[in-house]
């Protein structure tokens, strides 16, 4: 009876391993690793070939299934230190998913790996040499000693492959970006990283591109963090590039008159240019008569406010009431620090924040 007992609870304890690690493996592949894979593969390859989340994903797995079942049919862990069994197959998915932004794997891992696999063989050793000490389970089941123990290890090994693999929100968000504006995705696009204060000029770059395709530049760039001013209107080959696309695709953009004419009035405005951007509004827009998108209608006010000399006047009764109140919040808090995170928390997804913090 207690032979059977003990083979129901190390078959219940590989089970639970296998589902877990399944589980996880996918959300990793699947939700959070792709693009890092996508831009390996891209960079292997010299960009002839393109990863495939679900194909890729699936026969990444299979491929870590075998090396833990290989790993287990040398070792015969199959008690508390059965987990163990999925080590390398989740270093192997952690080297794989360290990705840096040139697109290869960090060197640290060619010295670091055969460390952790000879830590790993001398842990196997020592766990295989006390099975045969361990006690018999009162309790075996999903509720036994056995499974939490494994389950606990099973954590620390996913922690692990979270914690070095890459982890650069950024470089996720230019992917992801730049692999919705291949599929011509540019809503999409424009809506990564929405919620992040993370960004670089770069990503920035991706977004102007992004909005212009879709015909928001004016109305949505300043909610989003930005980095680089006017610079990020181009790329420029160093600090302003795409990851796979060509750049020559972000310059397309100047070929549609309308997508040219906001993308030359935002560069004003990156620039901190109130005096360009009402010279040449004048020229592309109809401002008494044509709706203006809501970033020209605050650089507009803005300009209306601090020129005296002024080569138009503008006012909107919304703006210029939201102005006022900007200008009041700007004296109440005399210190610099604190006027600026008042201002960035009232007016964060305005042009006025932007040029505000550039003065």
């Amino acid at each position: 009876m207690k032979e059977s007992s003990l083979r129901n609870s190390t078959v219940t304890v590989k089970v639970m391993c296998a589902i877990v690690f399944l589980v996880f493996t996918f959300c990793f592949l699947f939700f959070y690793q792709a693009e890092s894979l996508t831009y390996l593969q891209h960079v292997l390859s010299g960009g002839r070939t393109h990863y495939d989340r679900t194909v890729g994903g699936i026969i990444l797995i299979l491929i870590l299934i075998l090396v833990q079942q290989a790993v287990y049919r040398i070792t015969h862990l199959y008690k508390r230190g059965h987990a163990l069994t999925y080590f390398p197959s989740i270093l192997i998915l952690t080297v794989l998913t360290d990705v840096t932004t040139d697109g290869h794997i960090p060197f640290h891992w060619v010295w670091l790996s055969p460390l952790l696999l000879i830590a790993f063989v001398a842990l196997a050793w020592l766990s295989k040499q006390f099975e045969t000490y361990e006690p018999g389970q009162d309790n075996p089941g999903l509720f036994s000693r056995q499974m939490w123990i494994n389950m606990l290890t099973m954590f620390v090994m996913f922690l692990f492959a979270c914690l070095f693999s890459n982890r650069d929100e950024v470089l996720h968000n230019r992917l992801k970006a730049e692999m919705l504006i291949q599929q011509k995705q540019y809503q999409q696009a424009s809506e990564v990283g929405k919620r992040s204060h993370e960004t670089d000029s770069s990503l920035t770059m991706l977004r102007v591109y992004a909005l212009a395709q879709t015909g928001q530049l004016g109305s949505r760039l300043f909610e989003y963090p930005i980095v680089g001013g006017q610079d990020v209107m181009q790329p420029n080959g160093t600090s302003v590039k795409p990851l796979m696309i060509s750049p020559n695709q972000i310059r397309l953009m100047n070929k549609n008159r309308k997508t040219r004419n906001d993308c030359l009035l935002t560069k004003h405005l990156l620039a901190c240019d109130l005096d360009a951007f009402a010279r040449d509004i004048k020229k592309t827009y109809d401002i008494d008569s044509v709706p203006l998108p809501r970033h020209y209608r605050e650089a507009l006010v803005l300009y209306t406010h601090l020129r005296s000399h002024r080569v138009l006047t503008y006012h909107d009764s919304v703006l210029d009431a939201d102005y006022e109140d900007l200008r009041k919040l700007q004296r109440r808090y005399p210190d610099l620090s604190a006027r600026q995170t008042a201002i960035r928390d009232t007016y964060g997804n305005t042009y006025w924040h932007y040029y505000l913090m550039k003065k």
